[in-house]
């Protein structure tokens, strides 16, 4: 098991990539470490960061399980339940394949690009709404 440190959900946040076996087969797991995004810029760019260096890390180690530390956010809960159902007849739906597990990623770095625009915005738009922008002037004549 290799631990990586992922900051950015929390500051000590690691997401470690491991191996893992399939009905005899050997596949290779990440555990994205963090889902909810911070409310501060900084530490959302800070994720973005973690999250494209991870998905580079796991695109090396031809990661093909993805799972999260929230079984809510991907439907992990919903993907136990239906493996639990029928544990010999259908496939992991954890085995998501390498592509399967970059989409994964993408979709984070989605997100936090969006936080982060959103941020931006509102930023912009405090700075120029008319109460940050407004100036006492003297009457005149």
């Amino acid at each position: 098991m290799t631990l990586h440190h992922t900051p950015g959900h929390t500051p000590g946040t690691v997401s470690p990539v491991f191996p893992a076996r399939r009905r005899g087969r050997t596949h290779t797991a990440m555990l994205w470490g963090g889902t909810n995004p911070p409310a501060a810029t900084a530490s959302k760019e800070t994720y973005l960061s973690s999250a494209l260096t991870f998905a580079a890390r796991t695109r090396r180690a031809g990661v093909d399980i993805e799972l999260s530390n929230h079984g809510f956010a991907d439907y992990g809960l919903d993907r136990m339940e239906g493996l639990r159902g029928a544990p010999h007849g259908r496939e992991n739906p954890f085995v998501v394949g390498t592509s399967g597990a970059q989409r994964s990623m993408k979709i984070v770095q989605t997100m936090l690009r969006g936080r982060i625009a959103q941020d931006e915005q509102t930023a912009t738009l405090a700075a120029t709404s008319p109460a940050a922008t407004s100036t006492h002037t003297a009457a005149c004549c």
